[in-house]
C-alpha cells in the first residue's frame, strides 16, 4: 500500500478519517482529552486485526492518531490471571478503573471484545487534512460538481455552470462540505462548524443547551433551500436533495 494510494483512492482510510472526526465532534473538541472508540466500531470500518494494526500504524507514524492506551472488556467467565493480557502490553497501575486499563507496547495479536475501547491521542487538524486531500478527487455526484473561481462558487450539472455565490456564503460553504466527498453523512455539529459566520459566535440561542442544535438546523435547512431555490431558477433538470435527520446531513441528486 503505497501513500499516494492511501491518501488519494483507499475508501478505508478515507472511512476510518471520518469515523475519527465524527468520534471527537460527538464527544466535544478538546485537544486536551482523548477521544475513545469501540473496537466494534474500529471494525465497521477494516475486514481483519491486521488490516486495523495497518492502519493504525500509517496514522500513528503520520502522528495523526496515537493510542494511549486500551481498555479491555472483562467477563465473569474469563479467567482472573491476566497474563495473556501482559504478554503484549505494558501494565500501567496509574490507570486504573473500572475496567483493566493497558499501555500498548507494540501491536496486537491477542483477541479483542467489540466493547473493548481503544483510547486515542489525535490531531484534529491533520484529520481533516488528510480529509481534504481525498476530497478534492471526490467532489462532485453523477453529473454535479462543486466549482469555485474568482471567489464565487457554481454548482455544475450537466456542463451547465449554476452560480450560487460568494466563496464565504453559508450556500457555499455548505456545499462546499456537503460535496466532499460527496453523498457522505456528516454530524450537524461538523456541518455548522464549516458553515458558521462570525456573527453566529455571539448568537446565544444557537449554543443553549437546550435549544442549540435546532437551532443549527434551521439554519443548515433553511440554507440548502435557498441552494435549491437558485437550482430551480435556473431549470435545471437535476436538483439536490439535502437530508437533515436526527444528528446527521447529507445530500443526493434528484
Amino acid at each position: 500500500m503505497t501513500i499516494r494510494q492511501i491518501l488519494n483512492t483507499d475508501e478505508k482510510w478515507q472511512k476510518f478519517l471520518l469515523l475519527l472526526q465524527i468520534k471527537i465532534e460527538l464527544q466535544g473538541i478538546n485537544p486536551e482529552k482523548d477521544i475513545l472508540i469501540k473496537y466494534k466500531d474500529l471494525m465497521s470500518v477494516f475486514d481483519n486485526i491486521g488490516e486495523l494494526k495497518e492502519y493504525l500504524q500509517y496514522a500513528e507514524k503520520n502522528n495523526i492518531v496515537k493510542i494511549d492506551h486500551i481498555s479491555k472488556k472483562k467477563f465473569e467467565n474469563e479467567p482472573k490471571d491476566t497474563a495473556v493480557y501482559i504478554s503484549e502490553t505494558k501494565f500501567d497501575r496509574k490507570i486504573m478503573m473500572h475496567d483493566e486499563f493497558w499501555k500498548p507496547q507494540r501491536y496486537f495479536r491477542y483477541n479483542y471484545y467489540p466493547e473493548d475501547l481503544f483510547i486515542f491521542n489525535y490531531d484534529l487538524h491533520k484529520i481533516r487534512k488528510g480529509l481534504n486531500i481525498i476530497e478534492k478527487g471526490n467532489s462532485e455526484g453523477n453529473g454535479v460538481k462543486y466549482i469555485t473561481k474568482d471567489n464565487l462558487c457554481f454548482l455544475q450539472i450537466n456542463n451547465r455552470e449554476i452560480k450560487i455565490g460568494n466563496a464565504n456564503s453559508r450556500k457555499c460553504k455548505l456545499l462546499k462540505c456537503l460535496m466532499n466527498p460527496f453523498g457522505i453523512a456528516k454530524t450537524v455539529e461538523i456541518i455548522f462548524g464549516e458553515i458558521q459566520l462570525p456573527k453566529d459566535k455571539n448568537n446565544q440561542n444557537l449554543w443553549s443547551e437546550y435549544t442549540g442544535e435546532n437551532k443549527r438546523k434551521d439554519i443548515i435547512r433553511t440554507t440548502a433551500k435557498e441552494i435549491q431555490r437558485i437550482i430551480s431558477k435556473n431549470k435545471s433538470k437535476k436538483s439536490l436533495v439535502f437530508h437533515v435527520k436526527n444528528r446527521r446531513v447529507w445530500i443526493e441528486e434528484n
